[in-house]
């Protein structure tokens, strides 16, 4: 026969297809077993195949054991029982049961004369409304706790416990949490919490110490929680959650999201709803599975708020929370973390968490810069600086009414990045000074007249904890920068030529290299500067597009007009005169200094 002839065994199961072993009491179980024809049966055997595991996966097996069809029979069928002692070895594991029979006169039956199977539950499983909700440890993952002293929190480990219904001013909280550490020592803490009026409808946080976790390092730890209710009552006691106390290993969960949020900075002023906090619902989630908000604002961390997942949770794929408009604005100016984790007796995992720094725009004024003046015409942001007074260099500040966090990154830019000249300077240790060089005025003399566009000067603000992209610019002032005085700039001077009335004797010019010429230093001058020195009207060149080294600078600069060129160009009795300019800005514009004394050219 096959197991289309023989129906599985009946066992006394609840709804949830589980044996109560509450129920069962210290009884034995009695099955049975009934076919059709079985009455015809009597003087053959049933032969039960009992196949059970425990919740630890140990095989707790009854099988072999010969049944016989006898007076017994009853109109459930024949009753086979199976001992207490195999059932409660068993709770909270399940079992596969089925038999085979061997008629009157009969075969022994052999693998293909089994039964159906009967698959059940033994024991009670704690549904989401038998017990309170396990607590949970916002640093664990994966039922997996990190007791490593470099991973452990200063302030140790954040322990919620989800708010429930009855919950009353007056109850008392109790902890439990039972560690052991790796060799098996037991270390139990059990702090209670009072609620308070502010508690009602809230999770309840504290700390567990950092020390009471390392010392569990490589152990386990047992944690649930009870309640003694203000009003009397049975005390309740929570399903107890198993975490082993090692790094976690699991792929943490996705990022949370911020409805009408791109990131960056947020500003209160842009929510006056507050926020939506949007999480996509992890697999396997359940209903009856608790998940907590946690937020982390500089090192205090809370279980803000706990939700248990309903039908229309899972169906809907996604859970949110809210953070009021008044939670915003009294962290304005913090950097906080937002982060979750859902938990039921036997599973945990938490997200990755989502940094966020909340901050109203800055006010940020126009920057203060010294030795500038307006002139008629200008604009309230438009200002002049003239570079005949600024040969030391110049200062700008920060506005006093401006309101920049002390660990906040500040730079003065003069110029805008990417554009030729920019530089940008460090604030100074006041937090509020910028020192400009005297080269970065040099570099931008001259904008501001004719068509040459003013120079925006401004300081940016990238608020501590932020990703440089995330600065803010103050409002720009527009800067025209007078050019250095040309009659300030030094005059090129011939040698040979001084104290002769303008004469240059050609019977002078002994060195090879001609005739020398001296030029001083001059006001602004640096490296990289670009310095031209030439012929009036010829096309001849001393120096060509030089470009003034480290070590010319605070030297008088040495040239050579050449013998050769005296001879076949000027001629005796011809006159001439050497120009020189100088570019401060990279080779985009030159300056024209004073040009030499006019000379005639003697025998």
């Amino acid at each position: 026969m096959t197991a289309d002839t023989y129906p599985a065994p009946k066992v006394p199961l609840n709804a949830a297809n589980e044996l109560d072993l509450d129920q069962l009491g210290s009884r034995n179980l009695v099955t049975h077993v009934y076919f059709p024809g079985i009455e015809a049966a009597k003087g053959g055997f049933i032969y039960p195949n009992w196949r059970g595991c425990t919740p630890a996966g140990d095989a707790v097996d009854n099988a072999n054991n010969a049944w016989p069809i006898n007076d017994t029979l009853g109109p459930e069928g024949l009753p086979i029982e199976f001992p207490n002692a195999l059932l409660k070895s068993l709770d909270q594991g399940w079992v596969f049961y089925s038999y085979s029979v061997r008629l009157p006169g009969g075969p022994m039956p052999g693998p293909d004369d089994e039964s159906r199977r009967l698959f059940f539950y033994v024991g009670v499983r704690a549904t989401a409304d038998s017990h309170l909700p396990v607590p949970q440890i916002r640093q664990s993952h994966g039922l997996k706790l990190d007791g490593d002293r470099n991973v452990v929190p200063t302030n140790g480990v954040t322990v919620s416990v989800p708010p429930y219904i009855a919950m009353t001013i007056g109850d008392k909280v109790t902890l439990r949490w039972r560690g052991f550490t790796a060799t098996g020592t037991p270390r139990p803490l059990n702090p209670v919490w009072t609620v308070t009026e502010a508690d009602v409808g809230h999770p309840l946080t504290r700390l567990v110490g950092r020390t009471e976790v390392m010392l569990l390092e490589n152990g386990r730890l047992e944690l649930s929680y009870s309640i003694a209710y203000a009003g009397g009552g049975v005390d309740s006691v929570s399903a107890q959650q198993n975490l082993t106390i090692v790094a976690p290993t699991e792929q943490y969960l996705p990022i949370p999201t911020i409805d009408r949020h791109g990131g960056g900075s947020l500003d209160p002023d842009l929510f006056p709803e507050g926020i939506t906090v949007r999480i996509t619902l992890y697999p396997g989630a359940r209903s009856g599975d608790v998940v907590t908000l946690y937020i982390g604002v500089a090192a205090d961390i809370r279980a803000h708020v706990s939700v248990r997942i309903d039908p229309s949770t899972i169906d809907s794929g996604v859970l949110t929370f809210h953070l009021d408009h008044a939670w915003l604005m009294s962290n304005n100016g913090k950097s906080a973390e937002l982060s979750y984790q859902y938990a039921r007796a036997g599973q945990s995992l938490s997200g990755t968490p989502l940094p966020l720094l909340i901050r109203k725009p800055l006010d940020l004024p126009p920057p203060e810069i010294a030795n500038t003046t307006q002139e008629p015409g200008d604009e309230p942001e438009e200002r002049m600086m003239d570079a005949g007074v600024t040969t030391a260099g110049s200062h700008a500040s920060v506005p006093a009414s401006a309101v920049i966090g002390e660990n906040d990154s500040v730079h003065l830019h003069w110029g805008k990045p990417g554009e030729p000249g920019h530089v940008a300077i460090p604030v100074a240790a006041d937090r509020k000074t910028f020192t400009i060089p005297k080269n970065a005025i040099a570099t931008h003399m001259g904008a501001g007249e004719g068509a040459r566009a003013r120079l925006s000067v401004y300081y940016r603000v990238v608020p501590s904890g932020e990703p440089a992209e995330n600065y803010q610019d103050s409002t720009f002032v527009y800067l025209k920068i007078k050019p250095f005085p040309q009659n300030r700039f030094p005059t090129i001077q011939c040698e040979l030529a001084q104290g002769t009335g303008g004469r240059l004797s050609l019977s002078l010019v002994t060195d090879s290299r001609g005739a020398r010429f001296n030029l001083a230093q001059w006001s602004y001058m640096h490296e990289g500067q670009i310095l031209n020195i030439k012929v009036v009207n010829k096309d001849h060149y001393l120096l060509k597009d030089y470009e003034v080294k480290e070590a010319d600078v605070g030297i008088v600069n040495t040239s050579w007009l050449s013998k050769e060129f005296l001879v076949s160009q000027v001629g005796v009795g011809g006159k001439f005169k050497v120009s020189v300019t100088v570019s401060f800005d990279g080779g985009q514009t030159f300056l024209p200094f004073n040009d030499s004394p006019e000379l005639t050219l003697i025998q």
